[in-house]
């Protein structure tokens, strides 16, 4: 009796991917374009302008606070937008406790809330004379108390909405790329799979000669099936070369036909209910009829 060796297969390993953190810091080529940042921005330059121009009645002699005021109020808010993006949703909103973004949070808020009152109240103490005399002729105006306090309304509303904007643009940027990382090492897991049963086809094939294998399964057949050949031994011989044959070359394509898999199951099955105690327990049901198509 001849012995087979021993087959040595070697599995392919997926690399350890190293552990990520919670909320990860996006790669540069996932960001928005520079160009997107830069019209959103200009669209909001143009209208702080519009507003000092319809809603102020914004005159000529008074562009440079009008000036003054727009460039404020744009860098203010675009930096709270990009700390906020950039900053504390990455480094904070990651910890297990949540206390200390929102203390960071309502720091930032504060901030930006203090810089906006200031400087809108230093602007309210610069008046221009209502007849346009063309000098630069400052008076006071409007005390700096209601110049703050009829605007702090307002700062608090735009701030609160930039951060909503910071957040959600952060959130479905993120949740994007997560999901898109998802999909890639999935496909990576599937390529990983296919290499490593194609290398294990190939070793066991190279390892065991297939056709000395079905010479000597067929040889073995003709034997047993000479007192009938309905014999178990027979019957369990010629499933046996029906599955090799199957794994050895059928399994390699893409799709098989369906009624062949079902038959390489049966055979499968038979196999084993030749050395379970219960055979009978073992039920395997398919429609009579197959549908064409399959």
């Amino acid at each position: 009796m001849l012995a087979s060796a021993p087959l040595a297969v070697h599995t392919l390993s997926t690399p350890p991917t190293p552990s990520q953190a919670w909320w990860p810091r996006l790669p540069s080529d996932r960001l928005p374009p520079p160009w997107v940042h830069g019209l959103f921005w200009g669209l909001m330059l143009l209208s702080n302008g519009l507003y000092w121009l319809v809603a102020q009645r914004a005159q000529p002699w008074t562009w440079p606070v009008a000036a003054a005021d727009v460039l404020l109020t744009t860098s203010t808010y675009a930096t709270l937008f990009y700390v906020n993006w950039q900053v504390l949703i990455p480094r904070y909103l990651a910890r297990p406790s949540n206390l200390h973004f929102v203390a960071v949070l309502l720091l930032a808020l504060g901030t930006t809330f203090v810089v906006r009152t200031v400087s809108i109240g230093l602007l309210g103490l610069v008046r221009f004379p209502a007849s346009a005399s063309g000098n630069f002729a400052y008076r006071l105006g409007l005390t700096y108390g209601h110049t703050v306090s009829a605007a702090g309304g307002g700062v608090a509303i735009t701030a609160l909405l930039v951060l909503l904007l910071s957040f959600y643009l952060r959130l479905t940027t993120d949740y994007q790329h997560e999901q898109q990382r998802r999909q890639a090492e999935e496909r990576q897991r599937e390529a990983l799979e296919k290499q490593h049963l194609a290398a294990e086809l190939s070793l066991l094939k190279a390892q065991l000669n297939p056709h000395f294998l079905f010479n000597t399964l067929n040889n073995i057949y003709s034997l047993t099936s000479e007192a009938s050949p309905d014999a178990p031994a027979a019957v369990a011989v010629l499933q046996l070369a029906e599955l090799m044959r199957y794994q050895l070359y059928e399994s390699a394509a893409a799709t098989v036909p369906l009624a062949q898999e079902v038959a390489h199951l049966h055979s499968f099955l038979n196999l084993q209910r030749l050395r379970l105690p219960c055979a009978e327990a073992l039920h395997f049901c398919v429609p009579a009829e197959l549908p064409a198509h399959c």
